[in-house]
């Protein structure tokens, strides 16, 4: 008897939470769908000042009729009117500031007609989403100019936001009685106990709410009848098309399809409709084939054969001689894949799989030192700089920043080599950084239904300095997919000769700047033939990590 009342007592308990969330969250929904302005307080003036964007990227004018500066002259108050019709509660606050001095947020007000909604500075990192690339100093988002111009804050739905704030004041705690109210009164009366009486008229209710149940999606799907327009870019199929309608506007497609890939990312090691892919830690994406020669190499579980090593080794040592005997500067370079950089980010099955030993990469440099060459690679550089964002999380490649950096590698142990002024590379203060949307990528192609958000943040450097770019891909005497860069403006009148696959493509301009003529010849093997034709003061040899081809392993 004592169980049964137990049993009673946690099933009213469960129900008093549920009633109580849901009022607390079409609460929040009432409060979002009314804000009517958002007011953002800084520091000091950001010079460029702050731009809002919804999440359909159009952006919201300022309103600069109520600009004023309040409490003190350091205390600045940036006023967004939104517009009547505003229904897209997911925003994008852009920060430019073109000074060199920080600047910091102290808080977002929500306003609607009825409450001020005010979002914290301790509070910023809970509302806002995990790809939101900013500068965090003790806890405070601020944003400078040697690390970008610009910082893009993208926020959850207001009524998320809403909903955290109702929470812990009056109005929840209202909220909160009142559910449990409605739970006494509803025990009180014993409404459950009426419906499930075992009459037929209680039997007959009772079968008209499992039957409304098993019918509300069919009444929210033909709900959409006459509405072929929704958020995506394409026009949805028409009625007449009664399957294919029925395919798209299924109701809770999406919700389910989430939910499969949600269980599969967090259980497995990725979504299972690929074998190709490996879901990591926040948002990270990684190739991965389970029993590939490449999967077994980034695991450190595989090893080149002595014949492998010895062919690589005599074909890294006959190009640095014919180099050598042609005046010409050979670098040879291997780039790192986010296996390297970010082993933190694998899910755990693969992370706990690396075995402890050394890569394709190892391998081959050791041999080759010790016949005197230095192989250039990039893992303690950038493992430096892991702390940003420096590779593209549903991308194999290292982004903008990334690229740079591996830039400034190659050319500062060229300018130490060689001790030619015009090789030494430019630095990350000449250069404007700002974080652009990123739609694609590499790995999430791989995946047609992939639940998650597709885009990212990337940061793009931008010269201050005066260039004169001419890109030229159709050069007659260059293998297809080969590209001529030329800099009229560059440190010398040098030219630079690049074998290598694409993870140069990010680096190419920035060569730029230091020679006057760049080729990319991009997955192409060592061409001696070439190398008389074009004549290249410094020629740049090397493959990533995670590269198949057979032209460097």
């Amino acid at each position: 008897m004592k169980s049964n009342s137990f049993i009673k007592f946690c099933l009213w308990v469960i129900a008093s939470i549920l009633i109580y969330q849901i009022l607390l969250s079409s609460a929040a929904l009432l409060f979002s769908s009314q804000i009517t302005s958002i007011k953002v307080f800084t520091d000091r003036n950001t010079k460029g000042g702050i731009n809002l964007y919804s999440f359909d990227r159009k952006e919201i004018k300022e309103d600069v009729t109520v600009l004023s500066q309040l409490h003190d002259s350091t205390d600045n108050f940036y006023n967004f009117e939104l517009p009547k019709k505003f229904k897209n509660d997911r925003i994008s606050l852009h920060f430019v500031n073109d000074k060199q001095r920080t600047a910091e947020i102290f808080d977002i007000h929500l306003v609607s007609p009825y409450f001020d909604f005010k979002i914290q500075r301790k509070n910023l990192p809970d509302y806002l989403l995990e790809a939101s690339p900013c500068l965090i100093v003790d806890g405070a988002y601020v944003f400078q100019k040697n690390e970008g111009n610009v910082i893009v804050l993208d926020f959850l739905p207001f009524s998320d936001i809403i909903k955290e704030n109702i929470r812990y004041k009056t109005l929840g705690l209202l909220i909160l009685v009142l559910s449990i109210l409605i739970v006494f009164l509803v025990k009180y009366f014993k409404v459950f106990d009426k419906i499930t009486k075992n009459n037929e008229s209680s039997a007959l209710s009772v079968n008209g709410v499992f039957i409304l149940i098993l019918f509300t999606p069919m009444v929210i799907f033909f709900m959409h009848w006459d509405n072929e327009e929704t958020s995506e870019n394409r026009k949805l199929n028409s009625i007449e098309d009664i399957r294919s309608y029925m395919d798209v506007m299924f109701p809770f497609k999406s919700s389910l399809v989430y939910m499969n890939s949600f269980i599969n990312d967090k259980v497995f090691l990725g979504p299972n409709n690929t074998k190709q892919v490996a879901v990591g830690d926040d948002d990270y994406l990684f190739k991965y084939s389970e029993g590939s020669d490449l999967a077994l190499y980034n695991l450190r579980r595989k090893y080149l054969s002595k014949n492998l090593l010895d062919t690589i080794e005599d074909r890294i040592i006959d190009h640095q001689n014919y180099s050598k005997s042609k005046g010409i500067e050979y670098l040879r370079v291997y780039y790192p894949g986010k296996y390297d950089i970010y082993p933190d980010k694998l899910p755990f099955a693969l992370r706990s799989a690396i075995k402890d030993t050394i890569s394709r990469k190892e391998q081959i440099a050791k041999r080759l030192f010790e016949q005197g060459i230095n192989i250039i690679d990039f893992e303690k550089t950038l493992e430096k700089k892991s702390y940003k964002t420096i590779y593209r999380k549903k991308d194999t490649h290292w982004n903008n920043l990334g690229g740079f950096f591996a830039y400034q590698h190659v050319m500062q142990s060229l300018f130490e080599r060689t001790n030619v002024e015009a090789y030494a590379p430019t630095k990350l203060d000449d250069y404007t950084l700002i974080y652009e949307l990123i739609t694609s990528g590499d790995i999430i192609a791989k995946l047609a239904d992939y639940p998650y958000d597709i885009t990212d943040m990337g940061p793009v450097l931008y010269p201050k300095f005066s260039y004169e770019f001419k890109k030229e891909t159709n050069d007659k005497r260059l293998p297809y997919n080969s590209m001529k860069i030329t800099n009229s403006k560059s440190k010398s009148d040098k030219t630079v000769l690049i074998f290598s696959d694409s993870f140069v493509l990010s680096q190419r301009l920035f060569y730029a700047m230091n020679f006057r003529t760049v080729y990319h010849l991009r997955d192409q093997a060592f061409n001696k033939d070439l190398i008389e034709l074009l004549k290249p003061d410094v020629i740049i040899e090397g493959y990533s990590e995670m590269t198949h081809n057979n032209l460097i392993y």
